[in-house]
């Protein structure tokens, strides 16, 4: 029991953040396989130009992303680095797929630069966070 007295309500909300992120990615992934025809507008163009590589990375990154949410709850150290990679997956991917796929570009401009602010946003404060425990020794190996 003393273990679950360890964590701050910090560390809760960042591993439900991150496992809920991480079921939702695997889910809207799952769905555009088995439905690619349901989505309209620039998400449809943008959709029928993923490949298997695409798919391939959303659900490595979704595991990045449950395996993170496990780690920080158990408060291991493995928990700083998965936070990194979390934290540049986002714009290296974004990055990518608008150089190798023409139609995010109108993808993007439909969830604007708003969203990739707000997510580095909170993400860095998330990695901050990460590395405090990290420095303050609170995770183990």
């Amino acid at each position: 029991m003393s273990d679950l007295r360890r964590r701050t309500w910090l560390v809760w909300v960042i591993s439900i953040y991150w496992g809920v992120a991480a079921l939702a990615g695997v889910y809207g992934t799952t769905r555009v396989l088995n439905a690619p025809d349901s989505m309209v507008g620039p998400s449809a163009e943008y959709i029928h130009q993923l490949r298997i590589p695409d798919y391939v990375m959303s659900f490595a990154g979704n595991l990045i992303g449950g395996l993170a949410a496990f780690a920080l709850f158990r408060l291991k150290r493995v928990a700083w680095p998965m936070a990194i990679i979390i934290f540049a997956m986002g714009p290296i991917l974004d990055f990518y797929r608008w150089l190798t796929k023409p139609a995010f570009s109108a993808y993007f401009q439909q969830m604007g630069y708003l969203a990739l602010t707000t997510g580095l946003l909170v993400n860095g404060i998330i990695l901050l966070y990460v590395w405090r425990l990290k420095r303050r020794g609170e995770l183990s190996a």
